[in-house]
C-alpha cells in the first residue's frame, strides 16, 4: 500500500523532529539543569542564615526576611521548571517513543524502500540518485 502524499510529507516531518531532538535534547538538558540550579542554590544560603538565626536567637535579622520575600516566588518558578524540563529530557532522551514506533512501523509495512522515498532529504537518497 503505497503513502499519500500529505503521509509522505508526515513521515518526513517525523524524521526532521527525531533528528532535531537529538540536537536540541542537549540545549534543553544545559537550559532545565540552570533553571533548577538557579532555583536551588540559594536556598542554601538561608539554611546558613537560619541555623546562625538559632544560634542568637535574640537578634533579628531584616535582611533575611527580605531576601526570602523577594526570591522566593522566582527561585521557586525557576526550581519547577528546571525539574519539569529535566524530567521532560530524561523522560524522551531516545526520542518519544510514540514516533519511534511509528516510523519503526512504517518501514516495516512499507519496506525500507518505501520509507526512503517518503524521506527524499535523508543523506541515503542523496547517495542513492548520485551514485
Amino acid at each position: 500500500m503505497p503513502l499519500s502524499d500529505a503521509e509522505k510529507r508526515a513521515v518526513a516531518l517525523l524524521r526532521r523532529e527525531g533528528a532535531a531532538w537529538r540536537q536540541a535534547r542537549w540545549i534543553l538538558l544545559a537550559i532545565s539543569l540552570g533553571a533548577l540550579l538557579f532555583g536551588l542554590i540559594p536556598w542554601t544560603r538561608l539554611v546558613f542564615d537560619l541555623t546562625a538565626l538559632a544560634s542568637a536567637p535574640n537578634e533579628v535579622v531584616p535582611y533575611l526576611v527580605l531576601g526570602i520575600a523577594q526570591t522566593w516566588s522566582a527561585q521557586g518558578i525557576a526550581a519547577v521548571v528546571g525539574a519539569f524540563g529535566l524530567f521532560v529530557v530524561l523522560r524522551n532522551w531516545r526520542g518519544k517513543p510514540e514516533r519511534t514506533l511509528l516510523l519503526g512501523l512504517v518501514e516495516r509495512q512499507l519496506g525500507v524502500e518505501a520509507a526512503r522515498q517518503s524521506n527524499p532529504e535523508s543523506p541515503d537518497n542523496k547517495e542513492s540518485r548520485h551514485g
